[in-house]
C-alpha cells in the first residue's frame, strides 16, 4: 500500500473505531488482503459454545518466527478489514496474527444489535472460541491478544476464564461505568447508553484485578474517556508497562508512528 494511501487508512480507521463511540457493525470489507500485501493461511468459520460462527483469519510470520501470535480485538465499529494493517506489520515482525469478527460484524453470523448497548458480553464467547482455536493452531506459541477501546472489555472478560500470554492494549477501560457517564458529556453522545444486564460494574472491576497477564498500554494524555488515570489502575499488576503518547483516544499508532511497534517489539521480548 502507498504512503499516503496508509495515512489515509490510519485516519479512517481511528474515524471508525474510536470517534464512534458507540456499536457500529460493518457487514461488508471497505480493503482485502491484497490492498495490504499479505497473504493468510487460512480463513474459516470458528463455532462459539452458543452456536455462532465467527468468521477468522490467519495469518504467519514473514521471515522469522517468534513464536508469539497475537488476536486482535478490535473497537465497537467497522469490522476485521481495518485491521489488516496491524496484520502486515506485526507479521513483518515475526509473529503470528489472528483476526476476527465479532457476532453481527463483517463475515460472521447475524446478531440483533443495538446501537444504543456499550458492549455485549457475548463478545467474550466469540474472543474465547477463537482463543481455543488458536491455542490449537499454534501449541508451541505464546498466544496474546492486542486489544483496542471496546476490545479490552472483552479481553478483560475472558482474561480469567481463557489464560493468555499478555495484552497489548490501547485505551484500556478499566471501569465500565465511568466510560459510560463520561461518554455522555461529549458532544453528540448525550443519548444513554446501555450496559449489559449479566454484568454489573462491580463484576467487572473485581476482574480487573485477577489481571496478573504482562500488560502493555498505549494510554493518551489527552483522552477524555479513557484517561492515563484510567490506565493506572492497571498498576497491581506489576507486569504493566505504560505508554504516554499526546493525542486523541485510539491514535497512538498515529502519534507514535514506528516507535508504536518498537515497544511491543520490546515488550513481547521480555516474555518468555
Amino acid at each position: 500500500m502507498k504512503y499516503s494511501n496508509l495515512i489515509l487508512f490510519i485516519l479512517l480507521f481511528h474515524s471508525f473505531f474510536i470517534y464512534g463511540y458507540s456499536l457500529n457493525p460493518e457487514k461488508s470489507y471497505k480493503y482485502t488482503v491484497d490492498d495490504y500485501g499479505i497473504n493468510f493461511s487460512d480463513s474459516l468459520k470458528i463455532s462459539t459454545s452458543d452456536g455462532y460462527n465467527i468468521f477468522t483469519y490467519f495469518f504467519d510470520p514473514s521471515g522469522k518466527n517468534l513464536r508469539k501470535t497475537i488476536i486482535i480485538s478490535y473497537g465497537d465499529a467497522g469490522n476485521l478489514s481495518y485491521c489488516f494493517s496491524y496484520a502486515r506489520r506485526l507479521t513483518r515482525c515475526g509473529y503470528s496474527v489472528v483476526l476476527f469478527d465479532y457476532r453481527g460484524f463483517g463475515k460472521s453470523d447475524e446478531f440483533k444489535i443495538n446501537k444504543e448497548q456499550l458492549f455485549y458480553t457475548e463478545f467474550a464467547k466469540d474472543l474465547s472460541a477463537v482463543i481455543n482455536e488458536t491455542k490449537s493452531r499454534y501449541p508451541q506459541n505464546l498466544v496474546g491478544v492486542m486489544a483496542f477501546s471496546m476490545g479490552t472489555i472483552i479481553t478483560t472478560l475472558i482474561n480469567d476464564v481463557d489464560p493468555i500470554d499478555f495484552i497489548i492494549a490501547e485505551n484500556y477501560v478499566t471501569n465500565i461505568y465511568t466510560v459510560r457517564e463520561r461518554l455522555k458529556n461529549i458532544p453528540k453522545h448525550h443519548s444513554p447508553f446501555l450496559l449489559p444486564e449479566d454484568l454489573t460494574n462491580d463484576e467487572y472491576l473485581s476482574k480487573i484485578k485477577k489481571i496478573k497477564t504482562p500488560v502493555l498500554v498505549f494510554s493518551s494524555s489527552l483522552d477524555r474517556v479513557t484517561t492515563l488515570e484510567d490506565s493506572y489502575a492497571l498498576s497491581e499488576n506489576n507486569q504493566c508497562k505504560i505508554i504516554i503518547y499526546e493525542g486523541e483516544h485510539g491514535c497512538g499508532f498515529l502519534t507514535l508512528s514506528e516507535k508504536y511497534f518498537d515497544e511491543i517489539n520490546l515488550f513481547l521480548d521480555k516474555i518468555r
